[in-house]
């Protein structure tokens, strides 16, 4: 049995905790996520070969795993972000938006701590050890998600508006991939090199992208710019999130691209037609390199809804588009290197 231990930061506060409410690192979490992200390198469209394959590594319920998960560490949390962070920002009822020098942050994370509905969060800075166990051939593919949750995904509420991003510190358990956890140099190749190692770490077949969210054809987005610490750089991006939003905001259905249920000013809701949420393909994060920050976003491939679902307004309906999503990621490549993913990024 190998055994392939990490050290890991928070690079930004994660709402992440059990039934309680109160903030936690719980294994059975980060299971679920190096699960999802597996699924997302794999990118296969054979779904009979897809569940076989998982639940060779994941287990199912009468079944278990190929590996054990071990998490240790003392992190540090707070109940009120707002308060702790001494956040300038306040929802403007004349333009029925968030103002103020911290807005972007704030936009980001904004249901994380909504008056009277605080969360309690682990903070950014907090440190923690993860051991991975088992047999080379299932901690392989493994550590290609695990790679794919540090450096494209985050952890628990919010994470795919800029919550719990996290950082490599040590990694001891690398070999079997030869995947980097240190970004350090020219960024983009090390993206691209170790993104195509990820690929090949969960024998992904690179022919055709699954209708399920999947990283294969997906665009990676890396700002060129460096920031000083994560709430200038999350502040950074969340600004041009939310202005272009602002600008955009009559095109009422191409938002759906954005995250869905949308509440509108007349209490009407714009929802997919036979559920009632669906995740954004759109994924807002950051990075550490060396001392400096990065904002990186992830625009996921797949269908945005099963095939044949509509997205309702109302009594109005329309077919999903990403029109919208794509004119947002066109005003930032200029500002970021673009690629995209897949087995010869």
């Amino acid at each position: 049995m190998e055994k392939l231990p990490f050290k890991l930061e928070f690079i930004t506060p994660a709402f992440i905790g059990g039934a309680n409410h109160q903030a936690e690192l719980r294994p059975a979490s980060f299971i679920g996520l190096l699960r999802w992200w597996w699924r997302a390198l794999r990118a296969e469209d054979n779904l009979k070969i897809l569940k076989k394959e998982e639940a060779e590594i994941f287990g199912l319920e009468d079944k278990a795993g190929g590996f054990f998960l071990r998490i240790r560490g003392d992190v540090y949390t707070g109940n009120n972000l707002r308060d702790d962070l001494h956040l300038d920002c306040h929802y403007d009822g004349r333009t029925r938006s968030v103002r103020g020098r911290d807005e972007g942050l704030c936009y980001l994370l904004y249901s994380a701590f909504l008056p009277n509905k605080e969360r309690s969060y682990i903070k950014a800075g907090s440190t923690f050890e993860l051991t991975l166990l088992g047999k080379k051939d299932y901690l392989k593919p493994l550590l290609a998600s695990l790679w794919a949750l540090v450096f494209l995904g985050g952890v628990g509420l919010r994470s795919r508006r800029g919550g719990g991003s996290l950082a490599v510190i040590e990694a001891k358990g690398n070999r079997l991939c030869s995947l980097d956890f240190n970004p350090v140099g020219d960024v983009e190749a090390w993206y691209r090199e170790n993104l195509k190692k990820a690929f090949e770490c969960v024998n992904s077949k690179c022919v055709s992208g699954p209708e399920y969210s999947n990283l294969l054809g997906s665009d990676i987005l890396i700002s060129k710019a460096k920031f000083k610490d994560w709430r200038e750089a999350l502040n950074d991006i969340g600004v041009k999130f939310k202005r272009f939003r602002e600008q955009n905001k009559k095109h009422v259905f191409e938002m759906g691209a954005f995250g869905m249920p949308i509440r509108h000013s007349n209490n009407q809701f714009l929802k997919p037609e036979r559920h009632q949420r669906r995740a954004s393909p759109l994924i807002i994060k950051l990075i550490k390199v060396e001392n400096s920050y990065r904002w990186v976003l992830v625009k996921l491939r797949g269908n945005l809804l099963p095939r044949g679902e509509k997205l309702v307004l109302g009594k109005n309906k329309s077919d999903p588009s990403y029109e919208l999503l794509e004119k947002f990621l066109n005003t930032l490549k200029q500002d970021s290197y673009h690629l995209v993913g897949g087995c010869n990024v």
